[in-house]
Order: C-alpha cells, then structure tokens, then sequence
C-alpha cells in the first residue's frame, strides 16, 4: 500500500492472530469499512495462506489517536 508513513510495532498477536495500527495520508476521508478494504488488499496473499484474524486500526496522520 502506497503513502504508509507509520506502523505501530510490534504487531501484536501469534502464529495466525494480529492486531495492526496503521497510519496513513491514504486514509484520511476515507470510511472504516474504506480503509479495511484499502489494507485487505495490499495483505491479499497473506490473509489467504497465513493470517487467520487481523484486527486493524486504521487512522490518517491528523486523527485524534486517542479518540479512535
């Protein structure tokens, strides 16, 4: 995925399980459901061979992070 400026790490979670934070100018006015698709996407490959359950948090640069 294009314009990531920032990923919180580490990823937490295990061998199949993770929660993501990601950070990007990609999704500012952008929807939740948007955003999710917009990082499903770029993971296509590895969400079909590797990773059973991802939790995002998905946020642009100028959010509140507090607030989300």
């Amino acid at each position: 995925m294009t314009g990531v400026q920032t990923c919180a790490l580490p990823i937490s979670g295990g061998e199949s399980h993770f929660s993501v934070e990601i950070v990007s100018p990609v999704f500012a006015g952008k929807s939740r459901v948007e955003r999710q698709r917009l990082v499903y996407a770029a993971l296509a490959t590895e969400l079909r061979e590797q990773v059973h359950a991802l939790a995002l948090r998905t946020l642009a640069p100028d959010e509140d992070r507090s607030r989300i």
